[in-house]
């Protein structure tokens, strides 16, 4: 595809118009296929257009991405809905599946990792890494469904929402019962509404247990 080239960049490079969310180079195209590299990295508005581009029969896009996090809107809106899902065909691989770096890079390359960002570049896991305070959190592990039975209630924390929803927090330790496992800390969330809807449209999250 054509665009607009900047300093050391090659002939033909969009990433000029993306880094100024400009779709403009693109616009009034008809494109039979598109090759995108990093597709996180993309504004949403280029994606789009660049799907409203793919107008001849047969017309694809073949696209490849490190994962991100898993609100980022590549994999919210596209990979993880099923309507959308049924004309995509994805494909995951783990740092141990690319069978052309040396087994030296590999094994540096993990020893630099470690939670979330272990999983997410060396796993291919979609994690909420970066501003992490705690890195080591995993979701499959530390959220669950249904606590356990909570011996002692420690606090309740309220974040006040005006424009954005109200968050509130009870903490309390649980025994007896996985993944407390005898002892742990058990978090309950709940969000809601600014003030200005229903005071009872408030709707629980899951709850958080820690080891």
């Amino acid at each position: 595809m054509p665009g607009a080239r900047g300093p050391g960049e090659r002939p033909g490079a969009l990433t000029d118009p993306w880094r100024r969310h400009d779709n403009g180079k693109i616009r009034g195209m008809t494109c039979v296929g598109a090759y995108v590299d990093k597709a996180t990295l993309l504004p949403e508005t280029f994606w789009d257009m660049l799907r409203s581009r793919m107008r001849a029969l047969g017309a694809r896009i073949f696209a490849t991405t490190n994962p991100d996090a898993p609100s980022q809107w590549l994999r919210e809106k596209f990979i993880d809905d099923p309507e959308v899902r049924r004309s995509m065909k994805e494909f995951s691989f783990e740092l141990d599946d690319n069978i052309h770096l040396t087994a030296d890079y590999v094994e540096e390359t993990k020893r630099m990792y470690s939670g979330q960002l272990y999983g997410r570049f060396i796993l291919g896991a979609w994690n909420a890494a970066e501003g992490a305070v705690f890195d080591m959190f995993d979701r499959s592990r530390h959220v669950v469904d249904i606590l356990p039975p909570i011996t002692r209630w420690l606090a309740l924390c309220v974040d006040y929402g005006t424009s954005n929803p109200t968050h509130a927090y009870i903490a309390g330790h649980g025994s007896g019962r996985m993944p407390l496992r005898g002892g742990g800390l058990a978090v309950r969330r709940a969000e809601g509404p600014a003030p200005d809807h229903r005071p009872g449209d408030v709707r629980a999250a899951p709850g958080v247990a820690g080891p």
